[in-house]
């Protein structure tokens, strides 16, 4: 019984380690289409918003893909070219995770985002500078406050930029307020020394390539179920 429990317990492993973090390569070219100074408080930042470009390596289903992404922390930098030692991280443990911890559930910002991307038919390259920033600042806005408009006074993220920034992005939040279904999965791609980026897939397959909702390897998933039936052949036998 208690080999029979053992086994049980290393194919649960496997099974969680199928779906921790991945190391990725990600390479970041340039503002996917300009940018806009943006800048708040609490915590303080002040820097151009707007979406990047470029490729993903590691994380299945988005290989060799024309890749755009928004940025998950309000200050911290990054630099240009190969971002090495990434991982994939869930975005409801990810955003559940967070040092101070966050207004909404984990699970409640992966929906908020989920349902503004939903609305925005994906992740793609955006028209202008300015819908590039509106769509940067409601993403923050998702993140650090939940509301349906910008804060731009006070609370954990309040946010200043130029007047059609700001108008793009509140009629974006309200938009995305009203979103029924939800048709988006968000995951992060975590750095423990640079800045964090969203990773964003259709839950039905699609966005920027990808097709799996939460990415993790298939190999260890097969791995650990093969390891759980095996356990389960040899306490019957």
């Amino acid at each position: 019984m208690k080999k029979a429990f053992a086994q049980f317990v290393a194919a649960a492993a496997l099974t969680a380690a199928a779906f921790s973090a991945q190391a990725v390569t990600l390479n970041l070219t340039n503002y996917a289409n300009g940018s806009v100074a943006a800048s708040g408080g609490a915590p303080a930042f002040n820097t151009n918003a707007g979406a990047f470009t470029g490729t993903l390596s590691g994380a299945p289903g988005f290989d060799a893909s024309p890749f755009t992404t928004y940025c998950v922390q309000l200050s911290q930098t990054f630099g240009w070219g190969n971002l090495l030692n990434y991982t994939v991280e869930g975005g409801s443990s990810y955003f559940s995770s967070q040092v101070p911890a966050l207004p909404s559930s984990g699970a409640t910002v992966v929906d908020r985002l989920g349902k503004l991307f939903t609305w925005l038919g994906g992740v793609s390259v955006p028209a202008s500078a300015t819908e590039s920033a509106a769509i940067q600042l409601a993403v923050w806005e998702s993140i650090y406050e939940g509301s349906n408009t910008l804060s731009l006074g006070s609370g954990l993220f309040s946010a200043t930029s130029t007047s059609a920034v700001l108008t793009a992005a509140n009629a974006m939040l309200a938009a995305a307020a009203n979103v029924a279904t939800n048709l988006y999965n968000v995951s992060v791609l975590q750095s423990m020394t640079q800045q964090d980026f969203l990773l964003v897939s259709h839950n039905g397959g699609g966005s920027n390539g990808g097709n799996v909702p939460e990415p993790a390897s298939l190999g260890l998933v097969a791995l650990a179920l093969g390891g759980l039936a095996l356990s389960r052949r040899r306490r019957r036998a």
